[in-house]
């Protein structure tokens, strides 16, 4: 990606956020669809965290990408994970010979079609506000060339994130991203059936829901569906 490229995207991307033109989730899903076209790769997408360490979509390329967000929020593993914790590049060009990385999120990437994946850390200074991460349905590793791209991706979303957040601080942009990756009302429901299913609070059934969705390897928005559609009773 040329200088010239980021600077355009750059200043039309901050231009959107700064004036409301159009919501966060639509510019990242943005910033994520000129990822996949920059790098030759099958997806990307941006996961951010709050301080307690609360997951949100910010943007998906598609929706495998967007469930391969979920997965790794749901787990709490995966090259997202790691990059945010460490505040460096991870990548795993071959997911299947990785048998012992990621046990959970690993197979169900496996199972979704995903063959590597990338992730770069979103940093601001010191701080890592989340991990833009790639995924390929081939197997093979980025050149350093690309790497360098995928860096400078982050970089720009680095800098959306900062301006998006300026007046309200990056654990409100969480919290309110995080509410729209399960329709409040769908999760309601699904808790409230799990909660007179089994005679539980409504906070334990929540946390069932959670635990079903990490222990099966799926996302929670699958769960709650399932539940109110009747094909899923989970245990305690």
């Amino acid at each position: 990606m040329t200088h010239d490229a980021a600077l355009s995207l750059w200043t039309a991307l901050r231009g959107r956020v700064m004036s409301d033109e159009g919501t966060l989730p639509e510019v990242f899903d943005q910033l994520s669809a000129h990822i996949s076209a920059s790098v030759p790769i099958s997806g990307a997408g941006l996961l951010i965290a709050s301080s307690g360490r609360r997951r949100a979509v910010l943007g998906a390329s598609d929706d495998r990408m967007h469930r391969l967000e979920q997965l790794q929020a749901t787990f709490d593993e995966g090259p997202c994970m790691d990059a945010i914790c460490s505040g460096r590049f991870v990548g795993e060009p071959d997911l299947a010979r990785a048998r012992t990385r990621w046990p959970r999120f690993r197979p169900a990437a496996l199972e979704g079609g995903i063959e590597a994946v990338f992730s770069f850390p979103v940093r601001i200074g010191d701080l890592t506000l989340g991990a833009l991460d790639c995924y390929n349905v081939e197997v093979g590793a980025l050149t350093p060339a690309q790497v360098g791209d995928g860096g400078l991706f982050a970089d720009i979303a680095a800098d959306l994130i900062m301006h998006a957040q300026a007046d309200v601080g990056v654990d409100a942009v969480v919290e309110q991203m995080a509410a729209g990756d399960v329709a409040p009302d769908e999760l309601e429901r699904a808790t409230g059936i799990t909660a007179v299913q089994l005679g539980v609070r409504v906070v334990a059934a929540g946390e069932l829901l959670r635990r079903h969705a990490r222990d099966h390897g799926v996302s929670l928005d699958e769960v709650a569906a399932a539940i109110i559609a009747g094909t899923l009773r989970v245990r305690r």
